[in-house]
């Protein structure tokens, strides 16, 4: 005679509750008698003893991995993997509700289509960073990080630059360059304060 399950019954080992973690420690442990296996002619052949369940070797997560040729290969290319998945998904939020929304229907890839400039970004660049800095997380039209935003902006001028649909109207300053790259404050003189000057010298 063969088991026979109930439809409502869960799993073996696994909860009854949806969205409750799942007990998988008696699945692990024990296991229910194989049911017999019935045959031509009525004869009933004997129960095939069940694959006893091994546990999991586990390795810790700061174990140093093993040499091995294939990982030495893939250490020598473009590390992909190094790109945070969280501001990946994020980014490609952001470029999705562009090219998809309804309201912006500005459609994929669309600044290969029509030239871009550099000032429009800039300028959303400086936006979003500058709302970040203050303290607001995410923009309040998208609900996507206002970091996302950059993100995808980059992005844009990265493709756009190399595709040949980039309007290069940056402003250039030369001197802006200059004191951006030779501002050391440790190497700039000390200078005194004014209160303290005027304090000392009427002791």
């Amino acid at each position: 005679m063969g088991w026979a399950t109930p439809l409502n019954s869960p799993p073996f080992g696994l909860s009854r509750r949806c969205g409750q973690k799942a007990d998988l420690e008696p699945a692990l442990t024990a296991h229910p008698p194989s049911p017999p296996r019935h045959e031509a002619g009525g004869v009933t052949a004997p129960a095939l003893p069940l694959r006893p369940t091994l546990p999991r070797a586990t390795v810790p997560r700061d174990a140093a991995p093993a040499e091995k040729p294939k990982r030495s290969a893939g250490m020598r290319k473009l590390p992909l993997e190094l790109i945070p998945r969280v501001a990946l998904v994020q980014e490609a939020a952001v470029l999705g509700l562009g090219a998809d929304c309804p309201a912006k229907a500005y459609g994929r890839w669309n600044w290969r289509r029509d030239p871009i400039d550099a000032e429009t970004y800039v300028g959303a660049i400086e936006r979003h960073l500058t709302l970040w800095a203050a303290g607001e997380d995410l923009d309040e039209q998208s609900g996507v990080s206002h970091l996302a935003h950059i993100r995808a902006c980059c992005a844009i001028l990265l493709d756009a630059i190399d595709a040949g649909a980039f309007l290069d109207g940056r402003q250039v300053s030369a001197e802006t360059i200059r004191v951006l790259k030779g501002y050391d404050a440790a190497s700039m003189p000390a200078v005194k304060p004014v209160e303290l000057v005027v304090a000392c010298d009427r002791h």
